[in-house]
């Protein structure tokens, strides 16, 4: 997790809004996530923020589909952070140690 002290410029990034309480095969299967890292990154945004914020529960799928976000922006050399994380996602996070990968945040400040 990261330091909430650690400062970093949210207009160089696009964000996108995971508004499901459980993200898991039912919320995959729409493709929201994937299109739209897809979309920002054929427009050359390749600086990502993944807004967990209403994200309660996350599961092996949900995990998958950050994975795969993660290596589609990697690939074009962009950067992937994760704002909003909750005490029961981020234990989920940390047990997979994909936060060795994605910089993760509690809060972000305006």
């Amino acid at each position: 997790m990261s330091d909430e002290n650690n400062k970093w410029d949210i207009q160089e990034y696009q964000v996108i809004k995971v508004d499901y309480r459980r993200f898991d095969v039912n919320t995959i299967m729409g493709g929201e996530l994937s299109d739209g890292v897809g979309k920002l990154l054929e427009e050359g945004k390749k600086n990502i923020i993944l807004d967990f914020s209403k994200v309660a529960q996350i599961s092996s799928v949900g995990l998958g589909a950050v994975a795969s976000a993660y290596r589609e922006i990697s690939e074009q050399s962009g950067t992937l952070k994760i704002i909003g994380v909750q005490e029961s996602v981020l234990e989920v996070i940390q047990s997979t140690r994909f936060d060795q990968f994605v910089e993760l945040h509690m809060l972000v400040e305006k």
